[in-house]
């Protein structure tokens, strides 16, 4: 992990992203999901001009009812990606095609500037700056009410950051990031697909330092790595620990629901416009006691009293998952499993990274070995919009396609239901699949094939 203090890497995301999107295509022929203007022949598989199929178009992906042009719900989902819903548009669980096109992730700011803001139109908002210690101090739910800050309120939640790391020292004293002084802060990859953050924090002697990791991905997923660490040369004491400690707005209404046996919450605003703002926080170790120091707008774990010999560390994993609204109980626990038990299936062409799953980034991490690359998810449990990042890939030229229709290319990286980005430099392809896959989906539904055209 190479580390940039006080150097601006950000790229010029916005002239980057508009030569990735389409313009008018004419989709007569080609094979579904459609765009508006046109409707899925289900005989053919065919794309033809609205009003002159007899046909229902129906799911690519399995389970669930017909779905719509845009890529809409399956049956049973609501409009916006409801109930059961795609974060970004698609289906539930696998119950309607993935959106035509997915959204980039921007970048606004730099470390230069003290602040950095990450945003997908429509989507969501996200701010980390200096004055919050580089956590994020403000997050905006731009489908629903994008002017309104979800984040606490100062001197009036506990923390005003999204996302705090409370630690009680060997004096007893609580400490938050707020107290912490900043160490370093660094960018890890910055493209249109993610945006990796890492900070290192100085607590309060005699606490311990403290790094954040964060990987946000342009379908609103965040993976989480916390790491608690003895810098000292004496060994330390902590006499409590709380982590993924989340704190939503307390001025706005709440419901928080508790699921996968604690692994796992939800705040869900209920005052706010439709579509119903969700946020989910899914915790990747195993700790499963989840406590609140408010009843419906704080959640966190903790891993309690704990001895340090210097250099020694706790390391805690977890995810937010932002949006999309209006999830019911039963979907946010299979969220939790997908996350929890994870399903990479390779192929050919390629061997996974340790265990397949990297907590820390909450994607799946393969190796490529070929220069093509089969893969995908089990169906043993819905899956949704599962992110892979391939290592050493260093052909300048590919497509990735499902069920034998492009979904990205290195042409087009903002897809057909997906999102991609290649560094050439470092072989890592990351690829973000849009849709959600149904327990029990086909394996030719489920498996992606990248290779050179």
């Amino acid at each position: 992990m190479q580390r940039v203090a006080g150097f601006n890497i950000i790229v010029a995301l916005a002239a980057f992203t508009g030569a990735c999107v389409l313009g008018d295509i004419d989709l007569g022929g080609r094979a579904c999901p459609c765009t508006d203007g046109f409707t899925c022949d289900v005989a053919t598989n065919t794309c033809v001009p609205a009003g002159t199929s007899d046909t229902t178009s129906t799911s690519t992906t399995g389970g669930g009812g017909s779905s719509t042009s845009d890529g809409g719900n399956g049956a049973g989902g609501a409009a916006d990606g409801g109930s059961g819903g795609s974060i970004t548009g698609g289906g539930g669980g696998g119950g309607g095609a993935p959106p035509l096109l997915s959204k980039a992730l921007e970048v606004f700011g730099s470390i230069e500037s003290s602040a950095i803001t990450l945003t997908v139109a429509e989507f969501f908002s996200l701010e980390a700056d200096l004055s919050n210690q580089w956590q994020f101090g403000g997050y905006y739910d731009l489908a629903s009410d994008p002017a309104v800050d979800l984040t606490g309120i100062p001197n009036e939640s506990y923390t005003t950051v999204l996302v705090d790391l409370p630690v009680e020292n060997s004096d007893f004293d609580w400490a938050g990031v707020e107290d912490a002084s900043v160490l370093d802060t660094w960018i890890i990859d910055e493209t249109p697909a993610r945006f990796g953050l890492g900070v290192d924090l100085q607590y309060p002697a005699p606490g311990p330092s403290v790094t954040t990791v964060y990987w946000v991905y342009a379908n609103g997923r965040v993976g989480m790595h916390m790491r608690f660490e003895n810098n000292t040369a004496v060994t330390m004491q902590i006499e409590d620990a709380e982590y993924h400690y989340v704190t939503v707005n307390p001025h706005l209404a709440w419901t928080a629901t508790d699921t996968d046996a604690d692994h796992s919450t939800a705040f869900a605003r209920v005052d706010g416009p439709a579509p119903v703002t969700t946020l989910q926080v899914v915790n990747l170790s195993s700790d499963t006691t989840l406590y609140g120091d408010t009843e419906n707008d704080n959640r966190y774990w903790q891993f309690g009293d704990t001895t340090l010999m210097p250099g020694a560390g706790v390391d805690r994993y977890g995810a937010l998952l932002l949006g999309p609204g209006a999830v019911d109980a039963t979907t946010l626990d299979q969220r939790s499993k997908d996350l929890r038990v994870p399903g990479l299936e390779i192929s050919e062409g390629a061997t996974p990274v340790d265990s397949g799953f990297d907590e820390g980034m909450a994607a799946y991490v393969l190796s490529a070995t070929a220069s093509t690359v089969v893969f995908g998810v089990n169906a043993d449990r819905p899956r949704f919009s599962p992110i892979f990042v391939i290592k050493n890939w260093h052909e300048p030229s590919w497509t990735i396609r499902l069920d034998g229709e492009e979904v990205v290319a290195s042409d087009l990286l903002v897809g057909y239901g997906g999102l991609a980005h290649h560094d050439d430099t470092t072989g890592d392809l990351v690829f973000v699949y849009g849709g959600d896959i149904a327990q029990g989906t086909p394996a030719s539904a489920r498996t992606f094939t990248l290779e050179v055209p």
